[in-house]
């Protein structure tokens, strides 16, 4: 079975059940209060967490760790001291933390390939810079892009130069049927930037130079809102919530209290459609929801804390798992560890009282052999008339075949997929599936590596 694309999450399409650990209460204060387990084993005090295709949890700071799905223990996978972490797939790994390494071995080895390097961004299968990879760089540029997994990097440039310090440390891609789809907004030193090329140049917005500290996430709201956190709040530890409908132009939501990460549910849910958790908030991380686009949150829960660990408690990353759990990555000052949280109850369920339920449509795809040296053979099956369209796009998102086009019954179809004038690489199957029965249509996407 493939998988639908979630735009909206920006989280790997795969539910997880990974294993439970000691479960932790926090004391009902609040009506829709939020309770927490740790997740796997031991305190692993990282920086940066990735959910992968395969429903592993990796996480990195001064070792890398992987939670394998349905595991309880995390594995040691490599003892290297980075920021960043990013997984194309189980065998092709990058870290990133001023330089940027790549491992095509599942972590074992690793070789340097670029001496700058932060924050990591994939962009969307099925999108027009599919196979696009981008990443902070601590200079002028801002960023930097590889075309070709990870091997090789360019420096992006900016349309007006400018010598000061713009590292870009929160990156966001306006998705498929978006009105902007493929535009691309970059969170800076300096402001928000945005680029219509795939971040090779960058366009400043109404939001530059604002920021007195870094635009710290970026998000897009059920609606096709994008949101941005950035440190020009009131007080010393202020922080506003930013929206846009366009990426260009900007304007200011809530005031936050310490820097914050924000991720957005599918469609307004009880908790909110946008969540933010702070940094630093009376100590503790808190966690809050909006339910009008961030012009207003309410607090939620506070990551737990063991205050006989000594040091301040602090979250260092979030994301939304497929299976609606939020993951928090919480750090402490000191010596001590701090563990990988997560919530006991999904912050989104199926459907909500006026959202109607997408039917899922039930879609087989099996290509086989992949890798597949020359061709292969890509085979589909649908349970009902469905319109299909299969499309297979190169590593720079151009189309190079349409293998599937129109009206299919119930019944299972192949096509052959290579040939003499195709590259060897990375090509992405996107199919677009619409029922009769509904006619919402859907996407989803496979990949295919190709050989010669």
């Amino acid at each position: 079975m493939i998988t639908p694309v979630i735009k909206q999450l920006h989280v790997r399409p795969r539910t997880l059940l990974l294993g439970l650990a000691v479960l932790l209460v926090v004391p009902t204060a609040h009506a829709q209060w939020l309770t927490w387990e740790q997740v796997g084993d031991i305190p692993v005090g990282v920086l940066d967490i990735e959910l992968d295709d395969f429903g592993a949890l990796w996480a990195i700071q001064s070792e890398i760790y992987r939670l394998d799905f349905g595991a309880t223990s995390w594995v040691e996978v490599a003892d290297e001291s980075h920021s960043h972490i990013l997984v194309i797939d189980p065998d092709t790994l990058l870290h990133s933390g001023g330089s940027v390494a790549r491992s095509t071995d599942g972590g074992e080895t690793w070789e340097g390939v670029w001496d700058e390097g932060g924050t990591f961004y994939e962009t969307a299968l099925a999108g027009p810079h599919s196979g696009l990879l981008l990443t902070g760089v601590r200079d002028s540029s801002g960023s930097g892009y590889s075309l070709d997994r990870g091997m090789t990097w360019q420096r992006s440039t900016f349309a007006e130069p400018s010598t000061s310090n713009r590292e870009c440390r929160a990156f966001l891609e306006m998705p498929v049927g978006h009105p902007f789809e493929g535009r691309m907004m970059a969170g800076c030193l300096g402001g928000l930037a945005y680029s219509d090329d795939g971040g090779r140049v960058w366009n400043y917005t109404n939001a530059w130079w604002t920021f007195q500290t870094d635009a710290t996430s970026l998000t897009l709201g059920p609606d096709g809102t994008a949101y941005a956190v950035s440190g020009d709040g009131p007080g010393p530890l202020g922080y506003l919530v930013w929206a846009s409908s366009d990426g260009v132009t900007w304007e200011q939501r809530a005031p936050l209290v310490g820097s914050a990460y924000l991720v957005s549910l599918p469609y307004p849910a009880p908790l909110g459609s946008l969540i933010a958790i702070t940094r630093s908030a009376e100590d503790v991380p808190g966690v809050y929801g909006s339910t009008d686009g961030g012009h207003t949150f309410t607090l939620l829960g506070r990551i737990p804390d063991d205050s006989t660990a000594g040091g301040s408690l602090h979250a260092n990353d979030m994301l939304l798992g497929p299976d609606g759990l939020l993951y928090v990555a919480a750090g402490r000052t000191g010596p001590t560890d701090e563990w990988v949280y997560r919530t006991t109850e999904p912050v989104v369920v199926a459907s909500e009282p006026g959202v109607p339920e997408i039917p899922e449509v039930s879609l087989t795809l099996s290509v086989r052999p992949n890798p597949a040296v020359g061709q292969t053979q890509v085979e589909f099956e649908v349970t009902e008339t469905t319109t299909v369209r299969m499309e297979v796009f190169d590593a720079l998102g151009r189309e190079v075949a349409v293998l599937a086009d129109g009206r299919y019954e119930h019944g299972r179809y192949t096509s052959t997929f290579g040939g003499s004038d195709l590259a060897s690489g990375l090509y992405v199957v996107r199919v677009t599936v619409t029922p009769e029965t509904s006619g919402l249509a859907q996407t989803y996407t496979e990949r295919i590596t190709l050989l010669k």
